[in-house]
């Protein structure tokens, strides 16, 4: 069993939010940019820079599509 880890979240929401652009996905799109809001938040709070500034290139994104 492999442990669960930043970078597979990132990987899933990044892979999602691609899905879900291409499928118009409005609502999970929405659902997904306040997930990553949220995670760049979490981050932010840990002094884990690089990891808030991943997750709230995520958002930003989910708000141009």
């Amino acid at each position: 069993m492999m442990a669960l880890s930043i970078d597979a979240i990132y990987e899933y929401a990044e892979a999602l939010i691609a899905r879900k652009t291409l499928d118009g996905g409005q609502i999970e799109l929405r659902q997904m940019q306040r997930l990553c809001e949220f995670l760049a938040d979490l981050a932010r709070q840990a002094d884990d820079s690089a990891n808030a500034q991943r997750f709230a290139h995520l958002a930003q994104a989910v708000k141009g599509a």
